[in-house]
């Protein structure tokens, strides 16, 4: 009983549709049989049956214009600053492999080969100054029909490999996801000085397709408002790439076949075939599920060929260090370690499943895309009033400066915060004791008020609206707070003693009769001990913010 080969090559074209279509994408493919069905119809003719996949992943280049600032009288800008991967280059390199491989260990000349086994890896990367240098090794395994007595022979050889390739934006700090496919080969038996095929001329073409990514930091506007009037905003969409690592590891398991046919007198050929991996990436694991088919060809104990093959899958789970990717994508090459005839019908086979990981993740981003003034829009109105807000802890700043129209920089010096959210963390009995304190302070200041016959929506509706005024205001408390006596004449009577503050702080008379109700109150403030609102008093209005008084 003797083995014959039957070797064609049946072109095939896909398309895969992908998200965008981008004409300078680089594209790395791999095609793999999935299944496969053979049926003799004659002792000339086999029908085949196969269903091919195809793994496809492009790259491609892309700039999108972000906005990183506004400028204007009174906006207020809400930048943000995220991590992210920026593609510097990706390149698609071939090259064709050719060798001699002599047959070793004393085996046998070739009257020709039966089947062959090629896959290509990678076993070192280096990136410097534009150029990508890539070392390797092409794996060769073959099952050849011997000349001398029509027995079977296996042979296996690597053929090394090293290419320099020009790839611009290369430096030592990339990070690179290089991936190699064997592609087209050729394996020729050649004949010796005495008429015998004792080696083989090996011709393979090498694919290989990098990917360079390099860490960077993306400023861009999330949120905006002017403080003097209403804004148009546009907001747009985009995803921020941050790849972290490239991890490789090698996956083993063990793998048992049995035979019920005859019992195994001798292993002829044991290899792997459909072979694959996905990957997943989650609460800090990176997870495997590894499938592939294992298949035997053995002498059985009355000399005949005897073929099986068995289906297996495994999983495995690695654990993650530092920041946790989102997203895995894995190339696989799985091979046969080695084996061993556990019995006279049981062969162990130790598999290797290497595997090589992209780990990244993928942020979806909002941002200002455009910002300005509509031709109607209308200025604030100009109310100044005072304010008194109780934030709770989760609050932001930010969203607390924006609803009142209020510088962001007065809210973090006047209340000694300089992250943008509250904390958590409280003290609740101090924070108790101090709402207390607060409402029975403004109480007291309410009914001090009342005795002038104000109120605070008033004291509101009064406040300066020029700045010009409001400095004149600011001498008017000044002079006050360095004249005791007065503040307490003002407590005690109820009355202003205008001639008296228009002449020591140089302000005209009419502006002080015309703003009496919020220097009663701002004169009041200053008496009495009213430390909290004191604290807490501002004007708030357009280009202006809050400013403390």
């Amino acid at each position: 009983e003797t083995l014959r080969c039957c070797d064609f090559t049946k072109e095939f074209s896909a398309a895969i549709k992908v998200k965008s279509a981008q004409e300078k994408a680089v594209a790395w493919v791999r095609a793999s049989v999935e299944h496969i069905t053979c049926r003799a119809v004659n002792a000339r003719r086999l029908d085949l049956h196969l269903a091919v996949s195809l793994k496809a992943l492009a790259v491609v280049q892309r700039q999108e214009q972000l906005t990183s600032g506004l400028e204007g009288e009174g906006i207020q800008v809400r930048g943000e600053r995220r991590s992210a991967s920026q593609a510097v280059n990706a390149l698609s390199h071939q090259f064709t492999l050719e060798d001699r491989l002599p047959l070793k260990n004393g085996k046998p000349p070739m009257e020709s080969i039966l089947r062959k086994e090629i896959s290509c890896r990678v076993t070192d990367c280096k990136l410097a100054q534009g150029q990508l240098a890539v070392s390797g090794r092409a794996d060769i395994s073959f099952l050849y029909l011997s000349s001398v007595d029509g027995s079977l022979e296996k042979m296996a050889a690597s053929v090394e490999f090293s290419q320099v390739i020009e790839c611009a934006g290369a430096s030592e700090d990339c990070l690179c996801d290089l991936r190699v496919v064997a592609g087209e080969s050729s394996l020729q038996p050649r004949e010796d000085d005495v008429g015998e095929y004792t080696s083989v001329d090996v011709s393979l073409k090498v694919f290989l397709t990098a990917f360079l990514y390099q860490p960077c930091e993306v400023e861009l506007v999330s949120d905006a408002f002017s403080t003097q009037a209403p804004m148009d905003l546009r907001f747009a969409q985009s995803s921020l790439l941050a790849v972290q690592e490239v991890y490789s590891e090698v996956l083993k398991k063990k793998c048992t076949l049995t035979a019920t046919e005859e019992e195994i007198q001798k292993v002829v050929d044991l290899w792997c075939e459909q072979e694959g991996v996905q990957s997943t990436c989650g609460e800090g694991k990176l997870s495997y599920r590894v499938r592939y088919t294992l298949c035997l060809l053995y002498r059985g104990t009355s000399g005949r060929l005897l073929y099986l093959e068995k289906s297996f899958e495994g999983t495995f789970a690695t654990e993650l260090e530092g920041a946790f990717a989102q997203r895995s994508d894995s190339v696989s090459l799985t091979g046969l370690w080695e084996y061993r005839i556990a019995d006279k019908n049981t062969v162990e086979a130790s598999v290797e499943t290497w595997v090589s990981s992209l780990l990244y993740s993928r942020e979806s981003v909002s941002y200002l895309s455009s910002a300005g003034m509509g031709e109607n829009a209308q200025p604030y109105p100009h109310q100044p009033q005072l304010l008194v807000y109780y934030a709770s802890p989760g609050e932001r700043l930010w969203d607390i400066a924006k609803s009142h129209r209020a510088l962001l920089s007065d809210l973090q010096e006047q209340n000694d915060l300089y992250e943008d959210t509250l904390p958590d963390a409280r003290d609740e009995i101090g924070a108790y004791e101090l709402r207390a304190a607060s409402q029975q302070e403004i109480q007291e200041f309410g009914a001090q008020l009342a005795r002038f016959g104000l109120s605070f929506s008033d004291v509101a509706d009064n406040c300066p609206r020029q700045d010009r005024t409001l400095a004149a205001c600011r001498r008017v408390l000044d002079y006050a707070r360095a004249n005791p006596a007065l503040l307490e004449k003002v407590a005690e009577t109820g009355k202003l003693p205008m001639n008296e503050l228009a002449l020591g702080s140089g302000t005209e008379r009419k502006t002080l009769e015309r703003h009496r109700k919020y220097l009663v109150a701002i004169l009041l403030a200053f008496t009495n001990g009213y430390e909290i609102i004191r604290g807490h008093l501002c004007q708030i209005g357009p280009g202006r913010g809050g400013e403390r008084k």
